[in-house]
């Protein structure tokens, strides 16, 4: 917690039981002013401020929902709707797409595994709000196979081949990228029993799209040179 958000342990909940409207109306205006300044590329400076604001969003909403089920703290729920929507497709998680093809269309392998990594925790954010249908999971499924398929990436393709090439370096590991790696298994890992209900509910035709997308996102790593056709959507 002291890493993640600067709090002490214990400080911040105490601070959700008591008034959590405190919190998430101040955390629904920054969100709203970093997206305005997100007119720019996935190279600006404002696209990893966005990503650290919906780190901390993600940690907040986690501590207010961990709080309700296992206390009784004020009603937020207007505060948290405020927020799923400035979280979803009409605001952070479409910026994000827009900079995801971006980077696609750069080769940017490096962006791209960040971009992705988020954009699981936000899928994961916006359970609430709008239940997980096919493109829901579809979309959290994908990001997923291609953080990890990824995230033992660095710098770019060429870093990669420059690495494999260098004698000096032969066994060395390729460098891990900065993603939250962790909380993507998480993640994974807790949305796996709604993946699964889906699949079992789900036609022949609709399992076969869904795992075609993943699978092809997964077989992107076989050829690190290339960031073409990828079938991440």
């Amino acid at each position: 917690m002291d890493q993640a958000l600067g709090t002490q342990y214990g400080v911040l909940m105490h601070e959700v039981c008591s008034e959590p409207k405190a919190l998430l109306r101040p955390l629904a205006e920054i969100l709203r002013q970093t997206l305005k300044l997100c007119i720019g590329d996935y190279t600006s400076a404002f696209a990893t401020l966005l990503l650290r604001v919906l780190r901390i969003t993600y940690f907040l909403i986690n501590f207010v929902k961990y709080a309700e089920s296992k206390f009784s703290p004020p009603e937020c729920k207007a505060e948290k709707n405020e927020i799923y929507k400035l979280v979803g497709r009409a605001g952070a998680t479409g910026v994000i797409l827009r900079w995801i093809s971006q980077c696609e269309a750069a080769g940017d392998v490096e962006r791209a595994t960040e971009m992705h990594a988020h954009l699981v925790m936000v899928h994961a954010l916006l359970e609430d709000s709008s239940g997980w249908d096919e493109k829901t999971i579809a979309n959290f499924c994908c990001s997923t196979a291609f953080t990890l398929s990824w995230h033992s990436q660095a710098k770019s393709a060429k870093f990669i081949l420059d690495h494999l090439k260098d004698g000096k370096r032969r066994g060395q590991a390729i460098p891990l990228l900065p993603v939250p790696l962790h909380d993507v298994f998480l993640l994974y890992e807790k949305k796996r029993i709604l993946i699964c209900r889906w699949a079992r509910a789900a036609s022949a035709q609709e399992l076969d799209g869904v795992l075609g997308r993943v699978a092809s996102v997964s077989l992107q790593r076989a050829n690190p040179g290339e960031l073409v056709e990828v079938q991440w959507r």
